[in-house]
């Protein structure tokens, strides 16, 4: 699995979910996909790999998850989307939409619409 592989896996996971913390079957399942990424050109998963490694806990609290959501935004927004050639770059960055916080109530008022 590829670096952006990876974050569009874990973009999804968290665009379709809207989880607010992961428990410990969700924790284990986005390490065991991380440990997939086998040649890393980017910061992202190098940088998650280090900030799972550090969490001593058997789940990941909603701060925690709120940073790596935040970090995977600025991925996209920095990396993943600017890669593209830039007649679709803004419309990619719109709809990641980095600046409204993924909460349960946004995903589905967005639903709604």
């Amino acid at each position: 699995m590829t670096e952006f592989q990876y974050c569009y896996w874990l973009m999804g996971v968290i665009e379709l979910g809207s989880p607010t913390s992961l428990n410990e079957r969700q924790l284990f399942l986005v390490k065991e996909h991380l440990d997939l990424v086998k040649d890393r050109e980017y910061a992202f998963c190098n940088w998650l790999d280090g900030f799972l490694s550090s969490n001593e806990e058997d789940n990941l609290s909603p701060k925690k998850l709120e940073k790596i959501i935040n970090k995977l935004n600025q991925e996209f927004r920095d990396v993943i989307d600017s890669s593209y050639d830039n007649s679709i770059f803004q419309e990619l960055n719109a709809a990641h939409n980095f600046k409204k916080k993924n909460t349960r109530e946004n995903h589905q008022r967005d639903l709604l619409c």
